[in-house]
């Protein structure tokens, strides 16, 4: 999806330059390679095209965010698929006054002879703008975003945001997009809303969002202004103010844009529809019996736990591990610190994950001389190490892959002249050891190992393993 969005990126500045439409059509099938149409293609390469694709790779994106979270169940009931969007969603009663409320809003301003009946009104809570949410601007209002259908499991998941490109790079044919530059728009009327919005092709209804935006200091235009990017100084958003009969003014209807997404809070979902619209009948089914199989994976994955043992050492031919001096004694292990991410779904049929692993432990030597000390660390077969740095007395060294005769010749160079010098080779298949160099008195050495390895999946659970070797004092307690 990354590689198909720099090919549109790289479509619009070769545009913008003026390039053949042999070579935009290159481009562009390069792009038809990557993210592949069941429908015609469109040879026609224009600035029109370009947002309608990038549409496409956002949709793509969110699905794919969706997936990864219910990535350990082929077939997720709608509840899990919920709790994937990380959004809270209530259906409002139409009796209530909360209801009322919102329904008077959206009426007060349509200036479209169309009428517009309110079919559902659902209440969402987002943590992540909860929290980021800068009510500190003040004059906050209640304004209404509306978009294609398809977009609202986006919108839910991820909230609302920036456009990517200027909406009037694309030539649009509505004049009422992107007068305001590259921002979030926002309407206090229904009617200037669904221009912005298309019916669903399941049951042909409507959906916008009704959003607390804290405009703050809020700058009156009358002339379109394509360039923004941001507020203007000393301004925190933009009105586009609407002309009348007493007004002088480029907009057709009132235009709200602010620049960061922190401004914004989703508080409502409303579901429509206009008078003419032939509402189509759509019952998707819902899948709840699936949840008492996800709770299964959970008591074996506790049972597993309780009962697993760790795999056996071999104790014919026991490693020291961790910083040693010359002689094979270890040097004291102050603290261990670990850090990890799952980066990559490896396989779907077997169910493995790629884990970075970054890990830090500090060292002291005691001693009253210098040592030239190795550093020994186990790692399964399933492990690559991908970077090593230490940090001795204030230095810090970068590890970099050379061939093996040169890094060794480097090695012995610099501790003949005394400098700190670390080398990592691999001894064995499941040992690596760095040969650390000098080493002062009294002297503090961090080492900092980075490594990707393989995980499974086991009842519901991903396994994750890390030598009790790398911290002594809880081999210990576990012995």
């Amino acid at each position: 999806v990354s590689k198909a969005e720099g090919i549109l990126l790289q479509v619009k500045n070769a545009l913008d330059e003026g390039a053949g439409e042999v070579a935009l059509q290159e481009m562009m099938m390069e792009f038809y390679q990557v993210i592949r149409h069941k429908t015609e293609i469109d040879y026609k390469v224009s600035k029109k095209m370009l947002p309608r694709e990038q549409d496409l790779c956002q949709l793509i994106r969110d699905i794919l965010n969706i997936h990864e979270s219910n990535i350990s169940c082929p077939n997720p009931s709608s509840l899990a698929k919920y709790w994937a969007l990380r959004c809270k969603i209530e259906a409002v009663d139409s009796r209530s006054y909360e209801f009322l409320n919102v329904e008077q809003q959206m009426l007060k301003n349509n200036y479209n002879d169309c009428p517009v009946r309110i079919l559902q009104v659902y209440r969402v809570g987002r943590v992540t703008e909860t929290a980021e949410f800068l009510s500190s601007l003040g004059n906050i209002q209640s304004l209404f975003h509306a978009s294609s259908v398809r977009n609202f499991m986006g919108i839910l998941s991820r909230g609302l945001l920036m456009p990517k490109v200027v909406v009037e790079d694309h030539g649009l044919e509505r004049t009422d997009a992107g007068n305001l530059g590259s921002g979030i728009y926002f309407s206090d009327s229904v009617s200037a809303s669904i221009k912005y919005s298309s019916p669903s092709e399941m049951d042909g209804t409507w959906l916008l969002v009704v959003c607390d935006v804290a405009l703050g200091s809020c700058l009156d235009s009358y002339e379109r202004v394509y360039s923004l990017n941001n507020a203007p100084s000393g301004y925190d958003s933009v009105h586009g103010v609407r002309k009348t009969a007493d007004i002088s003014s480029d907009f057709e209807d009132d235009e709200f844009v602010v620049y960061k997404t922190c401004q914004v809070k989703i508080r409502y979902v409303i579901k429509f529809c206009l008078a003419e619209d032939q509402i189509k009948p759509f019952q998707p089914a819902i899948g709840m019996e699936l949840e008492q199989d996800n709770n299964e994976p959970e008591s074996q994955c506790h049972l597993q736990r309780e009962s697993y043992s760790l795999p056996n050492a071999n104790l014919s031919n026991p490693v020291k591990t961790g910083l040693q001096d010359g002689l094979g004694n270890p040097v004291p292990l102050e603290g261990v610190y670990i850090k990890a991410r799952i980066i990559d779904f490896v396989a779907q049929l077997c169910k493995k994950y790629s884990f970075l692993v970054v890990m830090f432990q500090t060292y002291t030597n005691q001693n009253n001389k210098p040592i030239e000390a190795k550093y020994v660390f186990p790692l399964d077969d399933k492990a690559a190490v991908r970077g090593f740095e230490a940090f001795i007395n204030g230095k810090h060294v970068i590890g970099e892959v050379k061939e093996k005769k040169q890094a060794h010749g480097e090695y012995w160079k610099a501790i003949s002249q005394g400098d700190g010098a670390y080398l990592m080779d691999q001894d064995a298949p499941d040992i690596f050891v760095i040969s650390v160099g000098n080493v002062s008195r009294n002297s503090t050495v961090v080492i900092q190992i980075t490594y990707i390895t393989e995980l499974s999946f086991q009842h519901g659970c991903i396994i994750f393993h890390m030598p009790a070797s790398v911290s002594p004092w809880q081999q210990d307690k576990a012995l």
